[in-house]
């Protein structure tokens, strides 16, 4: 009798088994970070055996930072939430719990995954901003005179308008076009540009600034290296008579700059006015 009734107990257990019963809160903001309770049922933390392996968030956007069993039937989780539309979230819990019905092979404890559908909400009701480079942050080699162009998305995942206040940079020959907000659900494109007047490698700091309810200020690190063309004295990205003048400029008055000398001799003299002046009649050709 006795058996039977334990065969009748763990067969219970085994259609019962481990369910994901409610997530405490179960909604949280886009952008946000908060602290979480699952309550399950059908197993005991404390039993001295179970254990957690994993909880994770399906479709990605959700990432759990940390969990830690709380109770015998809870376990709390600290989450940080992605930037994104309003969205329903399925958890999943993975772990070794006891299973009284297979005490008759000798196994007492299993590998339980439970997955509750629709567990989480994430709403998204503050201004939010989701800016990226569609390419590398370096422009490479530009000519002095051109223009080397990075393509940048500004999305607005959230319900409501987002208003951009400026895009500041710390490096003038980088620019882009003013915006002054982004529409709930939209996404806009802009155009960076590296628009270098001397030879050399350069850097720039670019800042969008936002009502973003989490990242205010947004950073972007970039680099670009301007390629001069020999004898382009005014940096115009072009040989002509301008340079020429420009040359005579810097040897009768002895102003210091290090593509004047073209013949690299250390010094700016006339000749480097007719090298100059050689380049300038075969500039295209």
């Amino acid at each position: 009798m006795k058996k039977i009734t334990m065969l009748i107990l763990s067969f219970s257990l085994l259609l019962g088994g481990l369910e994901i019963e409610s997530l405490n809160p179960n909604e949280g903001e886009a952008g946000s970070s908060l602290s979480v309770e699952l309550t399950a049922s059908g197993v005991d933390f404390y039993d001295g055996y179970s254990s957690v392996s994993s909880i994770s968030f399906n479709p990605a956007g959700v990432t759990v930072e940390s969990f830690a069993v709380s109770s015998s039937n809870t376990v709390s989780l600290n989450l940080s939430l992605d930037k994104m539309p309003p969205s329903w979230f399925q958890v999943e819990l993975v772990g070794e719990f006891y299973d009284m019905y297979d005490q008759y092979s000798g196994d007492f404890y299993d590998q339980y995954t439970a997955v509750k559908d629709d567990a989480f909400f994430v709403s998204s009701n503050n201004p939010l901003l989701i800016a990226q480079l569609t390419s590398d942050n370096d422009f490479g080699n530009v000519n002095v005179g051109e223009t080397g162009v990075i393509e940048m998305t500004l999305y607005n995942p959230s319900t409501v308008d987002l208003e951009i206040y400026g895009i500041s940079m710390t490096n003038p020959e980088f620019s882009t076009s003013d915006i002054s907000g982004i529409s709930a659900g939209e996404t806009v494109t802009k155009f960076i540009n590296f628009n270098p007047t001397y030879d050399g490698y350069q850097e720039n700091t670019m800042t969008i600034y936002s009502d973003d309810e989490y990242d205010p200020a947004i950073v972007f690190q970039m680099s670009g290296n301007g390629v001069g063309i020999e004898g382009d004295m005014n940096g115009d990205g072009t040989l002509n008579i301008l340079d020429i003048v420009a040359l005579i400029n810097f040897v009768f008055n002895d102003n210091d700059n290090p593509f004047a000398d073209l013949n690299d001799d250390g010094t700016v003299n006339i000749v480097d006015v007719v090298m100059l002046v050689n380049l300038v009649l075969n500039w295209g050709l």
